[in-house]
């Protein structure tokens, strides 16, 4: 600094009243450079009243390193903006990344120029981003967010422009000019959250954006976020063409389903996940949707031989309950490993009636009648042929129940409860079918045949004495149980 140099900068104090303003003069005198000392000798502007109320902002050491000083003081000294406007100039002007930048000026003179103080404000933060400035879009993005005027989507533009790993996505432009046209804010902050969670693959982002930008409905555009973000769908090789089917979806059920298979780790690693997708999205009957979306991310099916027929017969199913029997059986894993798998499935899913199939899905999928039945196919059958409710409740509890399995009469009584033409016969059959004191009898078997047999009016201890008759004497003698019938055609002769 020369003695010429020292007298103006004196002079320059005493003209603008700096003296109170600079707090250590000695350290500021010794900290001027030659750009400094330059741009406060060239000061020559009458003071708006922000700058008489703010005098210090001239003597700011990072302002005057600015080699815009001079022009950026002339539009903070503007009278006609309101103090406000004239802070945020001031901000951006002694911003080191700023001033530093070959986006500057332009960004001053947007910012004076703009009328809104709070799309301003929001802009001023950008042009004093280190990361947009110093990127090749910055003054696309200051361009872009000048022309909306949804102040909350601007939110979200500024914080994608100011994005470190956002600007290396290779489609910037394309991408934050998605969420500049969304159809409303909803949109926006979706495209905003997929965004920004971006991580440094962003293979599919432009694409994703796209479909969440053109989803037909806000719910459809969530289930597309909630697959763009998902690290195991975007490690797929499925991710673009789920995307696809969940943009196509006829409704946002649909897509909801289609999105939490798209997401299943056990799904996407299977052969069944592209047939199954499809399978969703082609399902007639909504209401089936939580069923068949669990189905398709299941461990237990997806490993089975039987999976895509077990898609098959859910997604054909007419109700939810019989949905429900279906998927109980498929996703059981000692019915998948039954022989009768199969055909338990196919009379589940042809039943005459939600009932019947919910009792038949009870049977195939028990542990103790698969292990222990000796005809498990026809005592199904048997279930699936009972004319009543009632009747096929009745042989499905036997066929379920543990002690009869155990015993040699088992498949007998469910023969003769499903023969039973009487309500009350019937009743009484299956009460001694179940019973475990007469299931540990030697003879339950003449019991139950007599019952069979008796008639509605005849008591069951009839039966029994009748039996007990033909239990004395020689007890090698070979007999036919029929003999002891109540309401028999035969004789003790016989």
């Amino acid at each position: 600094m020369t003695l010429d140099e020292l007298k103006k900068i004196i002079a320059q104090i005493k003209k603008y009243k700096l003296e109170s303003r600079i707090k250590d003069i000695n350290e500021w005198f010794a900290s001027l450079n030659k750009t400094q000392v330059n741009n406060f000798i060239s000061l020559d502007i009458k003071l708006s009243k922000f700058l008489q109320k703010n005098r210090q902002l001239l003597v700011n050491l990072n302002f005057l390193s600015s080699k815009y000083y001079l022009e950026d003081l002339k539009m903070i000294n503007d009278s006609n903006i309101s103090s406000k406007k004239a802070n945020i100039l001031y901000g951006v002007a002694t911003n080191p990344f700023s001033f530093g930048s070959e986006y500057h000026r332009e960004d001053m003179k947007r910012l004076y120029s703009q009328k809104s103080e709070t799309k301003m404000s929001k802009m001023a933060a950008l042009a004093e981003n280190r990361y947009s400035i110093g990127s090749d879009y910055h003054e696309f993005s200051m361009k872009l967010i000048e022309s909306v005027k949804d102040d909350e989507i601007v939110n979200l533009l500024v914080a994608l422009a100011s994005n470190k790993t956002f600007l290396c996505c290779a489609d910037y432009t394309d991408a934050i000019s998605l969420v500049a046209c969304a159809k409303n804010y909803y949109y926006a902050h979706n495209l905003f959250v997929v965004a920004d969670s971006a991580k440094d693959d962003m293979t599919y982002l432009y694409q994703d954006m796209e479909k969440i930008a053109k989803a037909k409905n806000e719910e459809i555009s969530d289930c597309l976020l909630d697959v763009a973000k998902d690290k195991t769908s975007l490690g797929s090789e499925h991710h673009l063409s789920d995307m696809e089917t969940i943009f196509n979806a006829k409704n946002e059920k649909v897509a909801t389903c289609l999105a939490k298979v798209a997401c299943s780790g056990s799904s996407l690693r299977s052969l069944h996940h592209a047939p199954d997708m499809q399978c969703i999205a082609d399902i007639e009957n909504i209401d089936i949707l939580g069923i068949i979306g669990a189905l398709a991310v299941n461990y237990i099916s997806l490993q089975s031989v039987y999976h895509a027929l077990h898609m098959k017969l859910v997604s054909n199913a007419k109700t939810e309950r019989r949905a429900n029997s279906l998927y109980s059986v498929a996703v059981d894993s000692d019915s998948i490993g039954d022989q009768q798998h199969e055909r338990n499935l196919k009379l589940i899913s042809t039943a005459d009636s939600d009932e019947k199939a919910e009792l038949l899905s009870e049977v195939a999928a028990s542990f103790c009648f698969i292990k222990r039945s000796l005809y498990p196919d026809t005592e199904m059958s048997l279930i699936y042929d009972a004319k009543t409710i009632a009747k096929a409740s009745h042989l499905a509890s036997i066929a379920t129940n543990d002690t009869s399995l155990r015993t040699s009469y088992h498949y007998k009584d469910m023969q003769l409860i499903y023969a039973a033409k009487d309500e009350e016969v019937e009743q009484m059959l299956f009460n001694e079918a179940r019973s475990v004191n007469s299931l540990s009898d030697a003879k339950h078997e003449f019991v139950m045949l007599g019952i069979a047999n008796s008639g509605v009016k005849k008591p069951i201890n009839m039966a029994l004495n009748m039996a007990e008759s033909y239990c004395e004497g020689d007890e090698s003698k070979e007999i036919d149980p029929r003999v002891f019938s109540i309401g028999s055609k035969y004789k003790k002769n016989n």
